[in-house]
């Protein structure tokens, strides 16, 4: 059994970035405590973002997660 379902959930990389809007991805990363080059690899689907960066990142963004996950994955991870 996987111990860590956020890892089964493909953020949607064009929903993440158009969510950020014109927000300078430093200061996102900042706020995150996050570097900028892990933003950037969430951003573009390179790396999946531990669960309590996700809910930073939906926090910060004023988004639910619904609004930024590939719903595909969803259903099939479940």
């Amino acid at each position: 059994m996987d111990t860590n379902p956020i890892q089964n959930v493909e953020i949607d990389p064009a929903k993440l970035q158009a969510a950020r809007g014109c927000r300078p991805a430093s200061e996102v990363a900042r706020l995150l405590g996050i570097s900028y080059q892990q933003l950037w690899n969430i951003e573009n689907g390179k790396k999946k973002p531990s669960a309590p960066i996700l809910v930073k990142l939906c926090f910060l963004y004023g988004v639910d997660i619904k609004d930024i996950v590939s719903l595909e994955n969803i259903l099939r991870a479940a």
